[in-house]
């Protein structure tokens, strides 16, 4: 009898062979290049545990399920109008595309999470559109984000802000723009969950306006103060640490599943 958590070697010697490379690339998908430096050896073995296959695979489909809600939902919506006051040239930089070999990259990379984010937003009844200047989303809603904004991928959600210039409005998208590049970079390294655990461990140590991925996009452009003094950071080290031991010891657990039957 084969157990969830048994090799799927053990179902039959040409199982894991026939799935091989969609748990390959369900594992750089999921988990990004160094969640696949881990377990495509085990794959290759055939030593993959069942559970773990698993999870690889629903990784791999809500980046999938996303990336398309993305493409049938995000590429639709309309150019955000500029701000009511703009002067026509400034309406005319709000409104015109200026469309990078990065800007489409990092809607590639990041198309999993904000496909997810846009489904949340459209249920809360958002008012979707995308800014011209580099290709972000926005979502406007009153409430269902952090702070002032919530940077998911390529989508900002955010409430409405009629009354802010032209002026007002590019350091904060240039701002957010530097968030969705992090999350481009950290999910191709760690996969999907990699920017909001280092951005969420980050926060524990360096909360607000201390945040590294903070100052990174740019403290003023984000509504930030910069700080004059540094955070007290002895009790929040402390729950780091902790979460770190939880972590380290689930690795752990992780790497004993991915080479159990070596």
């Amino acid at each position: 009898m084969i157990t969830p958590s048994a090799p799927l070697a053990a179902a039959g010697p040409g199982t894991l062979r026939r799935y091989r490379w969609p748990l390959m690339t369900a594992a750089l998908a999921g988990l990004g290049v160094f969640g696949a430096v881990l377990v495509v050896p085990a794959i290759v073995r055939r030593r993959l545990s069942r559970r773990l296959a698993a999870v690889l695979l629903i990784l791999a489909a809500a980046q999938g399920t996303g990336a398309l809600v993305t493409v049938v939902m995000g590429m639709r919506a309309p150019i955000c109008r500029p701000p009511t006051f703009s002067p026509p040239g400034q309406a005319a930089a709000y409104t015109t595309r200026q469309d990078t070999l990065w800007v489409s990259t990092r809607q590639a990379l990041t198309a999993g999470p904000t496909g997810l984010a846009l489904i949340y937003a459209q249920v809360r009844g958002a008012d979707v559109c995308r800014f011209a200047p580099n290709g972000n989303l926005i979502a406007r809603m009153d409430t269902g984000y952090a702070r002032a904004g919530t940077m998911i991928g390529h989508l900002f959600l955010t409430y409405p802000k009629p009354d802010l210039t032209y002026e007002d409005l590019v350091p904060l998208t240039q701002h957010e723009a530097r968030h969705a590049d992090q999350w481009a970079v950290a999910g191709v390294l760690g996969g999907p969950m990699a920017f909001p655990a280092a951005y969420t461990a980050d926060e524990l140590l360096a909360p607000g306006a201390h945040n590294h991925f903070e100052r990174h996009a740019g403290l003023t452009g984000g509504g930030y103060t910069v700080p004059d003094q540094p955070p007290r950071t002895l009790g929040r080290l402390a729950i780091t640490l902790l979460a770190l031991t939880f972590l380290r010891q689930a690795f752990r657990r992780l790497r004993r599943r991915t080479h159990r039957g070596k």
